[in-house]
């Protein structure tokens, strides 16, 4: 993943990108203003956005995901690898193999009755560890990556929900500079 100096590099939750897709199915029109602030600050480099296989894998609506696809093309946004691979959940030409320090955070967060949904939160979480900015609409994720933090003060990341993220580009020199 290159980044440009001063890019923010960003990264949607599947929760996020299932609002995302809902709002333009109901032609809703904060969305259509968000989605045009975006485009322009990946038109002006100011911003990059990415994803990795599992934000796709969790959207199973078709029409989500068409245009989510179609929202990704239009943002330049460039498939990622995870940061970390989990057996039976990473596809292999798709992730990292992490550091320690990320299984070490992985194995701690997981439980053994840990569903499939948060073992993919939590690639993602360890993920996010790459990028500035997370917009998050679980709950689930926002917890983890507390945790996280706490843990890994080296994390560096930013967590929004989307709406807190739409309410920051309305003045975009308080989120992208």
């Amino acid at each position: 993943m290159k980044e440009l100096p001063n890019q923010k590099i960003i990264m949607f939750d599947s929760d996020a990108l299932i609002d995302i897709a809902k709002a333009f199915l109901e032609n809703k029109n904060e969305i259509v203003s968000f989605y045009e602030k975006l485009k322009q600050l990946v038109n002006q480099s100011k911003i990059k956005v990415v994803y990795t296989h599992i934000q796709i894998d969790q959207i199973t609506c078709k029409d989500q995901k068409e245009i989510i696809g179609k929202f990704f093309k239009e943002l330049k946004a460039e498939l990622i690898p995870t940061g970390i691979a989990i057996y039976d959940y990473s596809c292999y030409d798709m992730c990292k193999y992490g550091d320690e320090i990320k299984h070490q955070l992985y194995e701690k967060l997981k439980a053994p009755e840990s569903k499939e949904s948060w073992i993919k939160d939590l690639i993602l979480v360890l993920t996010s560890n790459d990028i500035d900015i997370f917009v998050v609409n679980d709950r689930g994720i926002h917890h983890a990556i507390k945790q996280i933090k706490n843990k890994y003060k080296q994390m560096i990341c930013e967590v929004y929900t989307l709406k807190e993220f739409q309410n920051l580009l309305e003045n975009t020199n308080t989120v992208i500079k």
